[in-house]
């Protein structure tokens, strides 16, 4: 059992990781954060699953999220390509 979840906990890594490498690579063809920031929103707003209301169930969802979502959190997505960009125009 514990091998199971460790290789799971392993899979989503690598599947954020290949998440956050495609974002980088669409934003440094488009150069528009601003656009990819309006597809997040998107995202958040129709397609990911709402989060409940309050109390444990809202917890249990955000620690669902936080440990099994295999794509990151929209801002840290969107972070990672502020910083792609900013890094690029500093090489």
């Amino acid at each position: 059992m514990s091998a199971a979840v460790a290789f799971l906990a392993l899979q989503v890594a690598f599947d954020r990781r290949e998440e956050i490498a495609a974002d980088r690579f669409a934003v440094a063809l488009t150069r528009d954060l601003e656009a990819a920031a309006e597809l997040m929103r998107f995202y958040e707003t129709y397609v990911a699953k709402p989060l409940p209301a309050g109390g444990l169930a809202r917890g249990w969802a955000q620690l669902e999220r936080r440990w099994f979502a295999t794509h990151p959190d929209p801002r840290a997505r969107l972070a990672a390509m502020r910083r792609h960009l900013v890094d690029e125009r500093a090489d």
